[in-house]
């Protein structure tokens, strides 16, 4: 008894680490969408400058 929960404890930490490596790079395999409308970012009332600091941030996280 004690042997088959260990096992399963051990499988379920396999699977959930091959499931976080697996979905670590989905995000960048999101297709192009076309049609989507764009602005520049002062047009929409922000800043280019803020949204640099902020891409920068977020990709450093």
């Amino acid at each position: 008894m004690k042997a088959s929960v260990q096992r399963c404890s051990i499988l379920g930490v396999v699977v959930l680490a091959a499931a976080t490596v697996g979905l670590h790079g989905a995000s960048a395999d999101l297709p192009v969408m076309d049609g989507v409308p764009t602005a520049a970012a002062e047009a929409v009332g922000m800043s280019s400058a803020r949204l640099a600091r902020l891409d920068g941030v977020m990709r450093a996280y």
